[in-house]
């Protein structure tokens, strides 16, 4: 047999079922080759797995024979479409030491799995975390082969693992927080996964996940020549930009983890791919929508299952935008506070809060009958000021966007969106005398002129088409924000970037060029600003990257 042959087909025979196609089709093999591969993969699919196990022995009888370095192959971990991992030990006599060897699938296509193997060791030279595998070293075998040497994790799947410990939903999700911890690692390195799924995520005995293969990972921003032609993704997990080939975010690896957690809740992924053709795969990850998790397990119906969807929209900017904002929710969701991911309403909002302050909630409502006897003019400012600051909280969250929301894409809606909108300001107007010396409140008014602005003439979402509204609402936010930057409230400097730049849009959507290049130029100043004066700030650190890069592809666009 042809060693391409073999080694193409044991890469494609170890993948499952519904992957093996999509693998073939990546690769640059000739057309006989690939006609044999698919020949053998059908007896192997037919139930006779010998020649598969005879190739398996053979490799890892070979591998006892391979030295890396200072390094003894002892057997073979696994095979894959990217190359073979191998435990191995130190012969040299230093120190006593397993490790894993990963090698690289060279045979068939050596530009192409060489180039992404030194991308590999370079992003993973980058990372350093607990719920990382790490790179201990790398070299050069006596054959010419390349190696990396990796940590030895010695583990389970994560679905797998938590299966074993008959884990309940609080203790997955739990764990499943440790794995975004380690992705977003990754992110704030700018280096994105791209193949997320419980079969790379290992968890050791002591229950530490490990997250491995950055081996199709790559770099935000940068191009990858390989990307469309020789794409390698895992259809039950990859998002759906990633099965179009178009450009994959920080949002890509959001939407796999969204999968992993719908595996990792309900034992099954979001799309059954099992079986089918690559044409019926893309529909079913870019169209269909995922079933509902509470209809295999119940327990998750709520604020667990919307996170779990949000994750999973079709759309990345209907997703979380980062790994933190996911992770806060699942966090939210475990000491039973309102999450995002659901409707935020004032009665959604009350429930939640009686389910984690049963007892506290009745000892107040005791301490307050007691306490409004004798309250007197002091109380009734506090309450007046706590009235209205829950009233901007309900006229945000209930009242303009709940109503427009629902009412965005009904035919003729246009006047009663502009009605709530203009409904909205006047109120606004009422309420920012009273918020004079409460940064709190001042900066939830800012925060709701921005979100009306957005909704009135946001050039990037459905709007009413009101530029010129937009733009007084930006730069109403604006100077809110600008005098709460002066009293030192710092909350409000990445909030302030932001806005500055959705008015800078604003602005050339009025034809206002030159003042919004200019005002393009004060944002990526802001944020550079926030993230000098904030720099363990993750959340500023991202707006930084996005709003520097965006005002830089906005220039330039404007300027040639």
């Amino acid at each position: 047999m042809r060693i391409e042959v073999e080694e193409l087909f044991l890469a494609a025979a170890d993948l499952p079922a519904a992957e093996r196609d999509l693998f073939l089709e990546a690769q640059r093999a000739d057309p006989s080759i690939l006609a044999e591969v698919r020949s053998l993969l059908a007896h192997d699919q037919a139930g006779d797995t010998h020649l598969r196990d005879s190739l398996h022995a053979v490799a890892a009888s070979a591998a006892t024979l391979r030295s890396f370095g200072p390094y003894r192959a002892t057997r073979l971990l696994g095979a894959g479409g990217m190359g073979a991992v191998y435990l191995a030990e130190r012969t040299d006599g230093e120190i006593r030491q397993q490790v894993a060897i990963k090698v690289p699938q060279i045979s068939l296509s050596p530009v192409l799995f060489l180039a992404r193997f030194r991308r590999e060791r370079q992003l993973l030279s980058q990372l350093s975390h607990p719920h990382i595998a790490r790179l201990l070293d790398a070299g050069t075998a006596e054959d010419g082969v390349p190696y990396l040497v990796m940590e030895y994790i010695e583990g389970e799947p994560l679905d797998l693992w938590c299966d074993a410990q008959s884990q309940d939903l609080t203790a997955r999700v739990g764990l499943f927080l440790k794995v975004c911890e380690g992705v977003e690692h990754a992110h704030q390195n700018l280096i994105v996964h791209r193949d997320l799924k419980p079969g790379n995520i290992l968890v050791t005995a002591d229950g530490t996940p490990k997250l491995l293969d950055f081996g199709v990972a790559k770099v935000l921003g940068d191009a990858d020549p390989h990307a469309t032609s020789t794409q390698v993704l895992t259809p039950a997990y990859a998002s759906p930009e990633q099965v179009r080939g178009q450009s994959v975010t920080t949002a890509t690896d959001v939407y796999a983890l969204g999968g992993v957690l719908f595996r990792l809740l309900t034992g099954r992924p979001p799309h059954d791919v099992d079986g089918k053709t690559p044409a019926e795969i893309q529909t079913a990850i870019c169209e269909d929508q995922p079933q509902k998790p509470s209809s295999l397990r119940p327990e998750v119906k709520g604020d667990l299952e919307n996170i779990i969807l949000m994750a999973l929209r079709k759309e990345p900017q209907r997703r979380y935008r980062t790994v933190p904002q996911l992770a806060a929710d699942l966090e939210r969701w475990r000491v039973n506070l309102p999450v995002s991911a659901s409707s935020d309403t004032l009665v959604y909002r009350g429930t939640r809060f009686w389910k984690r302050n049963r007892l506290a909630v009745a000892s107040a409502v005791v301490v307050c009958v007691a306490l409004i006897a004798g309250a007197g003019m002091a109380m009734y400012q506090a309450r007046r000021a706590d009235r209205r600051f829950q009233e901007v909280r309900t006229l945000a969250n209930v009242f303009v966007f709940d109503v427009h929301d629902r009412i965005r894409n009904l035919p003729g809606s246009t006047e009663a969106r502009k009605a709530i909108v203009t409904t909205a300001l006047d109120y606004l107007e009422k309420l920012r005398p009273d918020a004079a010396g409460d940064p709190g409140l001042l900066l939830e008014l800012a925060q709701t002129y921005y979100r009306i602005a957005d909704v009135q003439g946001n050039p990037a979402q459905s709007n009413l088409g009101d530029t010129k509204g937009a733009i007084q609402s930006y730069t109403r936010a604006l100077e809110i924000l600008t005098a709460l930057d002066r009293a030192g409230e710092l909350r409000s400097r990445s909030l302030r970037a932001d806005v500055q730049y959705h008015l800078a849009l604003a602005r050339i959507g009025a034809g206002q060029t030159d003042q919004a290049l200019e005002e393009l130029g004060l944002a990526a100043g802001m944020i550079r600003e926030a993230a000098r004066l904030a720099p363990a700030n993750k959340e500023v650190l991202r707006d930084a990257v996005e709003i520097n890069s965006n005002a830089s592809r906005t220039f330039l666009d404007n300027n040639q």
